[in-house]
């Protein structure tokens, strides 16, 4: 296939891929680019998010133009929606054993503080929701939150406030009132997320 761009279109466009083939004819399988009405296409079932667009997610590295445009494809999508859930487990086991390494005294100065608005998301389970929610707690290694569902300890889980994301797990979740929960955030990684250029 050829390369197609939206002319009018000032910001990038994701990278995707024709599934491969199962024969191996690598004649076959043309990875290209295409501009944002492709990707979310859901009709067009052969275009599929690159794996290092679904990692760059999964760390809260995409602007935000392509974190609309990678949503609407996966969670139309139950390839991609596969591909996220272990891409997401993956990068955390990463995380993890990065974190296993470096010195307990070293850590990423945290980005988060009891004030900011905060949002959460979920990869493990993997869920479309995003929710608001508050920051009870700062602490050296993780966040206390106030969310309005429950979470399984365990589950792998992005906070977001404003340009700062974090990759963390749930450490436990008590039920406090109706639709309140106070949840435990073990953070794994906490960066700021690129600028939209254009």
């Amino acid at each position: 296939m050829s390369d197609r761009r939206d002319s009018r279109s000032t910001h990038k466009t994701l990278q995707v891929s024709t599934p491969k083939p199962k024969h191996k004819d690598p004649g076959k399988a043309q990875k290209y680019q295409t501009n944002r009405s492709n990707l979310v296409n859901p009709e067009d079932s052969t275009h599929h998010a690159q794996d290092d667009d679904l990692q760059l997610y999964v760390l809260g590295r995409l602007s935000a133009a392509d974190v609309d445009v990678l949503e609407r494809h996966v969670f139309d999508c139950e390839e991609c929606k596969g591909r996220l859930r272990v891409t997401a487990q993956i990068v955390a086991k990463i995380l993890n054993l990065r974190h296993a390494g470096e010195s307990t005294n070293r850590r990423a100065e945290l980005r988060f503080h009891i004030s900011d608005a905060v949002f959460l998301r979920s990869f493990s389970p993997l869920l479309p929701s995003r929710w608001p929610v508050q920051i009870i707690d700062v602490s050296k290694n993780g966040l206390g939150l106030l969310v309005p569902t429950h979470f399984a300890p365990g589950s792998l889980v992005q906070v977001q406030s404003g340009a700062t994301f974090a990759l963390g797990e749930v450490r436990f979740s008590r039920q406090i009132s109706e639709y309140q929960f106070h949840t435990g955030i073990r953070l794994q990684d906490v960066a700021a997320v690129p600028h939209d250029s254009g």
